[in-house]
């Protein structure tokens, strides 16, 4: 039976890998839109515009995509360190006119030609692991690894950056291998091409290329194989890198000295992020020195972590004996490299401590080297053991292989959130969960399907990094769900005119971290409602992978209050309206209020020495008492603004904006503020303000608060009122390039 296995195996092994891609692609539109997707489309299509800039003119770069997405000029994207070259055959996509449902359609194409990147570096590895262990069972072995893990099987179908330069590595690895071994001309390039395709995704793969450089030379040189056909081989490896590396990277084609620098500047420490990572129970920024080896801990299924550490031991056991006997295989030393390769980042992300994102992502182009240890380990031990003992062993990784593949159906489609029991009985406590906000559009449609009495859900979130993902999985709802939904956007908090908030647990958890602590306040903007304390749930998705783990809601929706079912159209834009002018009078009551046991003012002679010793320039000039006047219909007796950063470039964003208004009376900053909340264009000229604010009370009532997200999300943007004729507007933009003190800190120091 095994003989007949053996002699068709190329047959069983194209079937098998042929199931796996009809698999993946079948469940692909189940996947929601990932944080980082449209910033990566934006970078393909400034990759596209230089292309076509280069043999059209530069008339004819296209700008956005049919969908509407931007293409900024290279040299203003700030992504440039990463680029897309994977993506260079999707990118006629881009222009496709999808019709209705446009955002949906490429989202799902995007993924799919994602899932066969992550194919291609599921391919690689089944020959990589089948020419080290001499057996095409091992390979199918390493291939069932990849594809089964269930974070991976997951990213695989939308993780456009940490997935695609690990299928690229894996294939770089395949390919180097070949060099190595046959020494061909055709296997060199191919080396250098994937190379060059990993490194454009992700710089740091070019210390993989350049670790199979150091093991060519070195295998030349132990074996006495130096010649001038394999010195050219390993020539046109290098020279084709380069060339290949060039061609694919326009970011590279300008200022070259300046692309390098900013790209290994940006891919030693993710600084320019303002994020915050929720680790053990607490916020880090930076992550602790353990932070990537115990994230890989507990992501990794169990079998297949011990089968890793153990092919460490047995790769240094193979190596000692090979020195010894002064025979030398070709997998020993590939084993040798992985672990170099491995311990070289893991060590520098342990002592060096860089800004990191969520998770080991960032990481994870070392996952296929673990997998390739974690193969040469089961060899390791299956080849020594004899009787019973050897099926054993295969026994308990064929029922780790199932057990995978059950926590994949079963979790489907929220493998990313895979904890194994490591993690402890609540994982909750000490760990992430879905931090894109890929669930939230899988939420919308389930709670649509368990309600379908209800005609229209308004929905707000409780914070700006839920409400970016609201956004988002709005846009790429199926059709004959969008028309039962309505978003409300965040502004300081949940829109008191819907019916139903959205939470994500994770901005949840690093909320309460940062008001406990004090520090931080990325996600924290002055709202203190609690929906898991105070609102009923109406819909989650919970997640349990191990029976160790307790069950955790990681996105739910709550009840705000009793929602108007099954409505018809008529009568539920009779209620927004009635919901909107009572809204607008409570606001209107609420300031009256205030304004009554405010206290005190601050004159602008003390406003202006605050200002000039923070090193801001003050300005009378920029956004003039006229202006503000003149648009919004309010009696402004002086203007105020101090800046700092880029303060000489008029249409610049500086890093920080602080204004002062004083109007002519409690009643003009009324409607002021009211016009804000009314009409999201209107905004401060020179401040460039565009986000939809309203106004919160504070804990003090003599300080009101009004907070919006602009851009990318972040909180840009705080407004601070004292009424009885006195306001101060806040802008703040993070640039750490410049060291700004927080403007929280400023707000402290002004009395508010």
């Amino acid at each position: 039976m095994m003989e007949k296995i053996n002699k068709h195996h190329r047959i069983i092994v194209a079937c098998a890998l042929l199931v796996m891609l009809v698999a993946g692609l079948f469940v692909t539109s189940d996947y929601g839109m990932p944080w980082d997707e449209l910033l990566e489309i934006r970078t393909l299509g400034s990759n596209v515009r230089e292309y076509i800039g280069l043999v059209q003119g530069e008339e004819n770069e296209p700008i956005k995509s049919s969908t509407g997405i931007t293409f900024p000029d290279y040299l203003k994207n700030e992504d440039m360190d990463h680029g897309q070259a994977a993506y260079y055959a999707f990118s006629p996509a881009l222009f496709v006119d999808f019709g209705e449902g446009a955002e949906r359609s490429l989202m799902i194409l995007w993924h799919g030609y994602t899932f066969l990147i992550f194919m291609a570096g599921v391919v690689a590895l089944y020959f990589i692991c089948a020419t080290l262990c001499g057996d095409w069972k091992y390979g199918a072995l390493g291939s069932l690894f990849l594809y089964l893990s269930p974070r991976f099987f997951a990213e695989g179908h939308y993780n456009s950056k940490d997935i695609v330069t690990m299928s690229l590595a894996l294939l770089c690895i395949w390919f180097g291998i070949k060099m190595i071994k046959e020494k061909k001309f055709i296997n060199s390039v191919l080396f250098a091409l994937s190379g060059a395709f990993a490194t454009n995704t992700r710089i740091s793969a070019v210390f993989l290329f350049g670790l199979f450089g150091i093991l060519y030379i070195i295998s030349l040189s132990v074996n006495k194989q130096w010649s001038k056909r394999h010195f050219l081989v390993g020539l046109a490896a290098v020279l084709s890198f380069l060339g290949f590396f060039y061609l694919i990277s326009p970011a590279a084609w300008r200022e070259p000295i300046e692309f390098i620098s900013y790209t290994l500047k940006r891919s030693a420490d993710f600084s320019a992020w303002p994020g915050i990572v929720y680790f053990w129970g607490t916020i880090h920024r930076p992550v602790p020195p353990l932070y990537i080896p115990v994230m890989i801990g507990v992501t990794t299924p169990l079998l297949l972590l011990l089968l890793i550490l153990t092919g460490h031991i047995t790769s240094v056991i193979q190596l000692i004996k090979e020195i010894k006997t002064k025979k030398f295989s070709l997998s020993t030393p590939i084993y040798i490299l992985c672990i170099v390769y491995i311990w070289t980042f893991l060590l520098f992300a342990i002592i060096k401590q860089p800004i990191l994102y969520n998770s080991w992502r960032h990481f994870y182009f070392l996952n296929g080297a673990l997998l390739i240890l974690a193969v040469g380990a089961v060899q390791f031990i299956v080849s020594r053991l004899k009787g019973k003992w050897k099926w054993i062993s295969v026994g308990a990784v064929s029922a780790q292989l199932v057990a995978c593949l059950v926590i994949i159906i079963v979790s489907h489609p929220f493998q990313y959130v895979y904890y194994n029991s490591l993690a402890g009985p609540d994982p909750a406590i000490g760990y992430e969960f879905d931090y894109w906000n890929v669930s939230q559009v899988n939420l919308l449609m389930k709670l649509v399907d368990e309600n379908p009495e209800v005609m229209v859900f308004k929905i707000s979130s409780n914070d700006w990094y839920t409400d970016d993902g609201l956004k988002k999985a709005y846009k790429i709802l199926p059709e004959e769900y969008k028309m039962h939904i309505k978003v409300y956007p965040f502004s300081g908090g949940p829109d008191l005119d819907a019916d139903y908030v959205m939470q994500n647990e994770m901005p949840e958890k690093i909320m309460e971290a940062e008001k406990k602590y004090q520090q931080g306040f990325w996600i924290y903007s002055g709202n203190d409602f609690v929906p898991s304390m105070d609102c009923p749930k109406v819909a989650s998705h919970t997640t349990q992978t191990s029976p160790f783990n307790k069950p955790v809601d990681f996105m739910v929706i709550y009840a705000l209050g009793e929602s108007e079912e099954s409505m018809s159209a008529e009568e539920s834009m009779t209620a927004e309206e009635s919901m909107t002018v009572e809204a607008s009078m409570s606001v209107e009551a609420s300031i009256a209020e205030a304004s009554l046991i405010a206290k005190g003012l601050m004159t602008v002679e003390a406003f202006r020495e605050i200002m000039e010793d923070e090193e801001f320039i003050v300005d009378d000039e920029r956004g003039s008492s006229e202006e503000i006047s003149q648009m919004f219909g309010v009696a402004v007796n002086e203007v105020i603004l101090a800046t700092q950063g880029a303060s000489t470039d008029p249409d610049a964003m500086p890093d920080a904006t602080f204004g002062y208004i004083i109007f002519g009376s409690s009643d003009d900053a009324i409607k002021y503020f009211n016009a804000r909340v009314d009409n999201m264009e209107m905004g401060i000229e020179g401040l460039g303000l565009d986000v939809t604010t309203t106004l919160e009370n504070s804990d003090n009532k003599d300080k009101w608060t009004a907070k919006g997200d602009w851009g990318m999300g972040f909180n840009l943007y705080q407004c601070y009122i004292r009424l009885e004729n006195t306001v101060l507007v806040v802008t703040k933009k993070y640039n750490l390039e410049s060291d700004i003190e927080p403007v929280d800190a400023i707000v402290s120091k002004l009395g508010y």
